[in-house]
């Protein structure tokens, strides 16, 4: 278990490191889509028996404005209920993707 929580901590890091050295120019490109959207619902997908951490959520978001990309009506993502994006309902995020994966969210007040 030991072992597993420092590979853990060991990938975050890379990943922390890896996000933040992306040249804000090239984030565009890289995140094709770009929207504001409603949370209309959020859903438990269940517990890995793995790791209770990686437990993921199901968010579906009302498109309200398109501002890059193309988008229906509705847009869901599948994202870690514990991750670094935490999603309320009924709130108004302007969020950026790439297939389909969150790039970033910004509450929007």
């Amino acid at each position: 278990m030991r072992a597993l929580t420092i590979f853990t901590l060991i990938f975050l890091s890379g990943l922390v490191y890896a996000v933040s050295s992306i040249d804000p120019e090239q984030l565009g490109s890289a995140c094709p889509q770009k929207f504001v959207g409603k949370v209309v619902d959020v859903t438990s997908l269940g517990t890995p028996l793995s790791s209770p951490m990686l437990e993921k959520v199901r968010v579906t978001f009302s498109v309200l404005q398109v501002e890059r990309g193309a988008l229906g009506n509705f847009q869901t993502l599948d994202v870690l209920k514990f991750g670094p994006a935490q999603f309320e309902k009924d709130v108004t995020y302007d969020l950026e993707l790439s297939q389909g994966f969150l790039c970033s969210a910004l509450k929007v007040e």
